[in-house]
Parts: structure tokens; C-alpha cells; sequence
């Protein structure tokens, strides 16, 4: 069985527009965009981007720089590059965890700017 490295898996992302027109975009590529929605005026900021990671996971990029994660009740939300770098091997480990990762199918799926397709 294959395993996938973490940093294999922090080197696939898109950043996609947090804009209505790509709302169906994210949600085929399973972003939750009515629970950002439902956050968008608080003291926070506005999400700016959906950092969406090939292998499974997302997170938001504010418009203020901060880089906003949530996972079950946690929470991280930072400029800095050490809990940037931390939030993300909590999604990567989350990722794995839940099964999100089909570790068989990794080399079988591609994401592109429109979705999933299969290779």
C-alpha cells in the first residue's frame, strides 16, 4: 500500500476565490462554503481564498492574511508561518484519519480548476 508523505500532500493545493461563482466549484470539491458563508461578518474578516488541498482538506485565507481552520472545536487562526505550518499537519493528520485520503486512489484522481476527474 502506498503511503502518502506529508509533504507530498502539502505540495497539491489550489487557492480558489471565495466568490459566488465558484461556490459550486468548492462544493464538488467538498468545501462547506454555507458554514464560511454564515462567517463572513464577523470582527474576523472576509474570506479572500479556499486553500484546497489534491489529497483532501481545505482551509480559509482571510482577506487580512490570516490563514482560519477549524476542525471539530478547534480552531487555529494565524499569520505566522509555525502555526500556518502546524494547522496544516493537523488537517493533513485529520485528513488521513477520516478516511478523506483514499491512499489506493491517489495517483487515480486528478484536481483540476473544475473538480475531481477521474484519470
Amino acid at each position: 500500500m502506498k503511503k502518502l508523505s506529508y509533504e507530498k500532500w502539502e505540495s497539491k493545493f489550489y487557492d480558489v476565490p471565495f466568490i459566488k461563482p465558484n461556490f459550486d466549484l468548492l462544493e464538488s470539491m467538498g468545501v462547506d462554503t454555507y458554514m464560511i458563508n454564515c462567517s463572513q461578518e464577523t470582527s474576523d474578516g472576509r474570506t479572500k481564498f479556499v486553500r484546497v488541498f489534491h489529497f483532501g482538506g481545505w482551509y480559509e485565507i482571510l482577506e487580512n492574511g490570516n490563514h482560519y481552520l477549524l476542525l471539530g472545536s478547534n480552531d487555529w487562526m494565524s499569520k505566522e508561518e509555525e502555526v500556518i505550518k502546524t494547522m496544516k499537519k493537523e488537517l493533513f493528520d485529520w485528513a488521513i484519519d477520516m478516511g478523506v485520503i483514499d491512499i489506493e486512489e491517489v495517483d487515480k484522481k486528478e484536481l483540476t480548476s473544475f473538480g475531481v476527474i477521474e484519470k
